[in-house]
């Protein structure tokens, strides 16, 4: 369609009575537009599990539209597919020599997106730090982009990853009873190689190539995701999403609860403490499902759970564990006959317990730092997979537990470190090229006749948590003298 104007010039010629009028016609072309259709290209199983949510595009949507070759960005308005939701239709104006063109979208409005076309960027926007509510996902907290070589289409990517979880009605059935806190809150804190990953703050959208969404290092990023009830309880049962800015590969989340106190004040404590290791991608459009969780069950349960072993520095509860049940002269493992002079194993529920008989004068010449004691575990007990581990125990383990029992210097009397108080360096890593998951307790005693004893105790859940009834293979060490791989089923 042309639009038409119509200009009345009047031209009067000084002198004269009167002005002669000739009307002009002016063409105006009317802008020409293209009209894209665009679809949502959301991964399966994110959609599957975020069935509660709209994932679609709505009709008070807005969608911000630029291109290659200036910096401008045209706000167009959506129309809904009127029998498939996840479509749309929108009209941009086309400009002179673009060959390509880049659309975002986080919702009803593009206040304060920019772009740069020498870098295909969008800039200027935002991930919230806290959770959002129902229904809200196709808003600012996933926001979607695409780009168009065809003039016709364009296929939306979130930006974003996300995470998602639920508290269980028991951890929220009271602020404070019963020497329990109800939970009001939680952090979440992600880790790659040992680092907190950024997953709030302002970020950028590259679409020159694949989409890359980056954190733009300024004074609104954050390093962890927090929900926060103020001075309420968390909702049982209802879910909390928060949107996460894209990490990669992620090898640890951990999640720390707050509560209240005995008078029902709301604190900032980490009440229960929570770590799982779970290698997965947080990339754009990726989800993690923390599922229920219920912190105030799991307490309930540590606390009234009777370990196998007590790890006090008294080895009377050992002297029943038998590795040689069949054989009436030995009961433990052989060590290596100069520093480990014997090693036992023994597992339960929770735990996996390793007992040393050392030598006492190793123990005293080495001291802390010399005295340190490795634990190498094959938890699918083939030497072919899994990693070194170091410390003379050679390769095929899949996580590695390292103590430092003796809190004697080198050369003095044999002390230990108090179970309540390990050594600052004790670590168990599973992958052992991983974050360190914990701090093994121990504790020790001499007998008086040349023998030091420790005992060790390990969360089996930090290992990979074998099964019950599964053959692992360990080997254990002093400093870098390791005794011989033996084999034990996990009770």
């Amino acid at each position: 369609m042309k639009k038409y104007s119509f200009i009345l010039i009047a031209a009067c010629a000084m002198g004269l009575a009167a002005c002669s009028v000739t009307p002009e016609l002016i063409i105006t072309p009317e802008a020409e537009t293209i009209t894209f259709s665009a679809t949502i290209d959301l991964p399966a199983a994110t959609r599957a599990t975020l069935n509660d949510h709209a994932i679609e595009w709505a009709a008070g949507d807005v969608i911000g539209v630029a291109n290659d070759q200036n910096d401008e960005i045209e706000a167009c308005a959506v129309t809904p597919d009127g029998l498939d939701p996840t479509k749309c239709t929108f009209t941009a104006t086309a400009v002179g020599g673009a060959t390509t063109y880049y659309a975002i979208c986080i919702g009803d409005n593009i206040t304060g997106i920019t772009f740069d076309h020498t870098t295909a960027t969008f800039g200027g926007l935002s991930n919230s730090q806290t959770d959002f509510g129902k229904g809200s996902i196709a808003g600012a907290h996933l926001s979607m982009a695409g780009k168009s070589t065809d003039k016709a289409s364009i296929s939306f990517s979130p930006c974003l990853a996300l995470v998602k979880l639920r508290i269980d009605a028991e951890s929220v059935a009271a602020k404070y009873a019963g020497g329990y806190s109800g939970v009001r809150g939680v952090n979440i804190i992600i880790k790659h190689s040992g680092s907190r990953i950024i997953s709030a703050g302002n970020y950028t959208v590259n679409l020159s190539g694949e989409m890359s969404v980056a954190y733009v290092n300024d004074a609104s990023k954050k390093d962890f995701l927090q929900i926060s009830e103020g001075s309420s309880l968390m909702t049982a049962g209802t879910d909390y999403y928060m949107s996460v800015i894209p990490a990669g590969t992620v090898e640890t989340y951990q999640v720390q609860f707050f509560g209240f106190d005995a008078e029902e004040n709301a604190i900032w404590a980490d009440i229960y403490p929570m770590t799982l290791t779970s290698a997965t991608s947080m990339d754009a459009g990726d989800m993690f499902n923390f599922g229920t969780l219920n912190p105030v069950g799991l307490q309930k349960a540590r606390d009234a759970f009777v370990p196998a072993i007590s790890i006090d520095g008294d080895m009377s509860d050992w002297a029943s564990v038998d590795m040689y049940p069949l054989d009436g002269e030995k009961d433990a493992f052989p060590g290596d006959g100069d520093r480990v002079l014997a090693w036992k194993v023994k597992s339960d529920s929770k735990y996996i317990y390793v007992y040393f008989k050392l030598s006492e004068a190793q123990c005293q010449s080495r001291g802390t730092w010399s005295g340190y004691l490795p634990i190498g575990f094959d938890t699918d007990n083939n030497a072919e997979t899994g990693a070194d581990a170091s410390y003379g125990m050679g390769g095929g383990f899949e996580a590695r537990s390292i103590v430092f029992p003796l809190s004697n210097s080198g050369g003095s009397a044999v002390t230990f470190f108090a179970p309540g108080s390990p050594c600052s360096s004790n670590d168990v890593k599973c992958p052992i090229g991983g974050d360190s998951l914990g701090k093994p307790i121990t504790a020790g005693c001499l007998d008086g006749a040349g023998s030091a004893y420790v005992e060790v105790r390990i969360p089996r859940d930090k290992i990979g948590s074998p099964a019950t009834s599964s053959t692992i293979r360990m080997r254990v060490a002093m400093s870098s003298t390791a005794s011989a791989a033996q084999t034990y089923v996990m009770e």
